[in-house]
C-alpha cells in the first residue's frame, strides 16, 4: 500500500514539474521598450506589450501611440500573425531582447527588468 501511495505522489510531482517546464508563453509576457543604437538608450514608454498569446504594438510608445497593431503569437513557429501579415521574430531569453520587423526593418525591443534593460538604464544615469 505504501508503495502505491509513494508511486502516485511521485507521478503527480513529475506531472506538475513537466507542465511548469513546458509553459513557454509566460516567459515572454511583459512590456518591451524600443531600442536603437542611434537613440542613446531605450524609449521612455513601452512599444510592445505581450499578454499570453497576444502582442500589442504601440507605434510611438504606449503613452502616446500614433497607431496600435495586434498580433497573435505562435511560439512554436516563432511568428506573429495579424494586420494581414505574418512576421517572424526571435527572442534572446538571456538578455530579454525581442527582434521583429513589425513596421519596417528588424526592430529590437527590450523587456522591462531584463538584463539588457538594466544595463541600458544604468548607462542612461551615468
Amino acid at each position: 500500500m505504501k508503495k502505491k501511495v509513494l508511486f502516485l505522489v511521485t507521478m503527480i510531482a513529475a506531472a506538475i514539474f513537466m507542465v511548469s517546464c513546458g509553459n513557454k508563453t509566460a516567459s515572454l509576457d511583459g512590456e518591451y521598450y524600443f531600442y536603437a543604437d542611434y537613440r542613446n538608450g531605450i524609449s521612455k514608454s513601452p512599444w510592445v506589450v505581450i499578454e499570453g498569446k497576444t502582442l500589442t504594438y504601440y507605434s510611438g510608445g504606449k503613452d502616446k501611440p500614433s497607431g496600435t497593431l495586434r498580433f497573435s503569437i505562435d511560439f512554436e513557429k516563432k511568428t506573429l500573425t495579424g494586420e494581414n501579415k505574418v512576421i517572424t521574430y526571435s527572442y534572446d531569453k538571456e538578455n530579454g531582447i525581442l527582434s521583429a520587423g513589425i513596421e519596417s526593418g528588424n526592430a529590437q525591443f527590450i523587456k522591462k527588468d531584463s538584463k539588457k534593460y538594466k544595463e541600458l538604464k544604468k548607462t542612461e544615469k551615468d
